[in-house]
């Protein structure tokens, strides 16, 4: 897919960088919408979505729930379009847990127009429902805003503007707007009266949209908690509210996902005592913390559930870091390793019981992901990381506890210029030398491809054959080989990066620590000699490698002699076949969900083997 950033992205990086040097970029689009969009109800269901009859008040939104036409969880309609990108991971301490954000790129996630630099160009909208306003006296409309948080910051002519329509003469009025520039951290508190006699009418509407740049997310603006309400309840920032405002990503130290296979071994070693959740209190008198839970879940099924006892104030407009016990005493909780042989995913929740006007930010919950591979990162980018301008590498460090095969690297890369599709790059494994990168265990030619449709943003590359490790720590990474930038995803609301990532500028091994905040989106691949390569059966083929597994895109075979293979559902049912080779690499990234059995058999010898094997999809 010739997709690439524009003549305005690729002259940000180029203006702010040297020969070598490491640099942040911005992201060229949005995966996270792009896999969305397929999801939505279609067109026709989601204008019958939304009532027959206006809103009435008090129109209230914090974003911690999706209340988007087209929802797929049947909340109420708030809003008409989905243009803006509704997110927990973009926004810097925000009043409550979950913002909208606007940027340059569309309901698809993709720019609206990749070769269009122009700035201050109309970007994203957010339109309201249809309100009932007839009647209601001290109207007013109140919401937070933010710029820049882990984003870009809009220039001082990229604004965010509030506008009114009234039916009565058809006609968006601009009622308020926000100056762009350099990004702050703490969110404004904007109050607009809405007493224009043409607004307090029935099917009143408002929408908010801003000025930016159309060809990347950039010119970030977020905003949270919009509220209409009569009597000027919400003409201060005072709400009865005490909200999560974050989501917490882990219970493992250090880690977001570790191998299920590593895990098991020595589950204690990988659980962190304790963590912090960060909690706000919107209201004007001092709140106490009660019924603070968390629970864990696997499948649907509530496996665990830990009442927390401590019960602190929290302050008027304050917030709080409120610390559960996990791995410690009185919960000494560890991820239940008997659930599943192969990969398992859990579901952890936290709640809190104080009472308020708002109980949709009163939980939070996030997935544990135990499969093939280790993570820093929480899954998303906000920005990307590269080099630009010359040959350079990245190299971040593991600790390997369990003796394994690694057997790739999964990368997120970002989309820059057209011609950086299919270049050369190289995948590197390091041991350890004094805490840096030492010498160079192995190598492996690779040529630069993007995720079909940006849906999944994680594509595996593999060594040339899997490589056994002794426990300790080693390094992985990749080296650029032309002056073309390449891009990496990098999550800002990790920073893994401070110590576990490092640079070498220009390939000559004098390694740098990183000085970009962040996680690199890279992760080593396993493959568990106790499950990942095919058991060897009474009348198993010799020499007879299979990996990984779980897959998710594919699955490699290879075999001193020739062999031939064919995969079947839990049915019997065939679905892949093929043969008379000594290497294969099976696509299986169209399969559904499930469980499969690999048969394997050497026509030579009149050996097979047989293995199950786990297919997860994103």
């Amino acid at each position: 897919m010739n997709f690439f950033f524009s003549p305005t992205i690729i002259s940000i990086l180029l203006s702010t960088s040297m020969v070598g040097q490491e640099i942040e970029t911005p992201l060229p689009c949005n995966k996270q919408l792009v896999s969305q969009n397929k999801s939505l109800k279609s067109s026709k269901n989601r204008e019958n979505q939304r009532g027959l009859k206006s809103l009435e008040l008090p129109f209230v939104e914090d974003f911690s729930i999706d209340h988007f036409i087209g929802n797929q969880d049947g909340n109420d309609v708030l809003w008409l379009d989905r243009k803006v990108f509704r997110n927990t991971t973009f926004a810097i301490n925000p009043p409550t847990v979950g913002v909208a954000t606007f940027d340059g790129l569309n309901e698809l996630g993709l720019p609206y127009n990749a070769n269009d630099p122009t700035a201050a160009q109309n970007a994203d909208t957010l339109t309201s429902d249809y309100i009932n306003l007839f009647g209601a006296t001290e109207v007013g409309l109140s919401f937070f805003f933010q710029r820049e948080g882990y984003g870009n910051f809009p220039d001082p002519n990229e604004n965010l503007i509030l506008e009114f329509f009234s039916p009565a003469d058809s006609n968006w009025q601009n009622v308020w707007e926000g100056a762009g520039g350099t990004g702050v951290d703490a969110f404004e508190f904007v109050y607009i009266p809405v007493d224009n006699v043409l607004n307090l009418v029935d099917s009143f509407q408002f929408r908010f949209r801003n000025l930016g740049n159309i060809t990347g997310s950039l010119d970030h603006w977020h905003i949270d908690y919009v509220q209409i309400a009569e009597n000027s309840t919400n003409a201060t920032s005072v709400i009865s509210d005490v909200a999560f405002v974050d989501v917490p990503y882990t219970l493992l130290q250090q880690y977001s996902a570790v191998p299920w296979k590593h895990f098991k071994a020595d589950a204690s070693t990988y659980m962190n005592q304790s963590v912090n959740l960060n909690l706000f209190n919107l209201s004007n008198v001092q709140r106490t913390m009660v019924d603070n839970k968390f629970t864990i879940k696997y499948n649907s099924m509530q496996l665990s559930e830990f009442i927390n006892t401590s019960n602190p104030p929290i302050l008027v407009q304050s917030g709080l870091v409120y610390n559960h016990s996990v791995n410690q005493t009185p919960n000494n909780f560890i991820f239940d390793t008997s659930v599943n042989d192969t990969s398992a995913v859990f579901e952890v929740g936290f709640s809190h019981g104080v009472s308020d006007d708002n109980a949709s930010n009163n939980s939070i919950n996030f997935k544990q992901n135990f499969s093939d591979y280790y993570a820093y990162d929480d899954g998303t980018a906000e920005r990307g990381i590269g080099f630009n301008g010359g040959p350079g590498k990245f190299a971040v460090k593991y600790n390997l506890t369990f003796s394994d095969s690694i057997y790739g690297l999964s990368i997120y890369f970002l989309p820059t210029q057209f011609n950086v599709d299919g270049d050369l790059f190289y995948l590197y494994l390091w041991d350890d030398n004094n805490s840096s990168p030492g010498n160079e265990i192995a190598s492996s030619q690779q040529f630069l491809e993007y995720s079909p449709n940006f849906e999944n943003e994680f594509l595996t590359y593999y060594f040339d054959a899997p490589i056994l490790l002794p426990i300790g720590n080693y390094y992985v990474g990749v080296g650029q080989t032309t002056a073309d930038n390449f891009s990496i995803g990098n999550d800002k609301n990790t920073n893994a990066n401070q110590t576990k990532l490092f640079t070498d500028a220009n390939s000559d091994d004098q390694w740098q620590n990183s000085t970009i905040p962040g996680s690199i989106c890279i992760r080593p691949l396993f493959v568990s000699p106790l499950g990942n390569q095919v058991a060897l059966a009474e009348n198993s083929i010799e020499n007879l490698v299979v990996y990984p597994n779980p897959a998710s895109d594919r699955i490699n075979i290879s075999s001193s002699n020739l062999f031939n293979f064919i995969i079947v559902d839990l049915a019997g049912k065939e679905i892949i076949k093929g043969g008379k080779s000594n290497i294969a690499t099976i696509d299986v990234s169209s399969f559904s969900n499930g469980i499969y059995f690999l048969k394997i058999s050497d026509p030579q010898s009149g050996k097979f083997s047989t293995e199950k094997i786990m297919v997860q999809n994103k």
